[in-house]
């Protein structure tokens, strides 16, 4: 599930750090880098915190009564799914 915003953090900060060593001998390498610096936040930001939050603020609950499961962080939604007469839930993975 988090798989693919480490990998884009990987790669974001690899990149990064090339193309900064690239221009590191040119007159402008501060706005460069700079501008790196800008990008690589935003794209760490949007790709790989963003989905990190929404993970972590995603809570399924089983019990012998409902399935429930919340998600949001500012603003929390949800489903409850009731399970009259049930006696045993079972969840398989993978």
């Amino acid at each position: 599930m988090l798989i693919v915003p480490v990998l884009i953090l990987l790669i974001t900060v690899a990149v990064g750090v090339y193309l900064a060593a690239l221009v590191a001998s040119q007159d402008w390498h501060v706005i460069v880098w700079i501008a790196l610096g800008v990008v690589g936040a935003f794209l760490i930001i949007w790709f790989v915190l963003t989905p990190l939050i929404r993970w972590r603020t995603t809570h399924f609950v089983f019990t012998t009564q409902r399935v429930m499961v919340r998600e949001g962080v500012l603003s929390r939604t949800g489903i409850d799914i009731r399970c009259p007469g049930s006696t045993a839930c079972s969840f398989v993975m993978g």
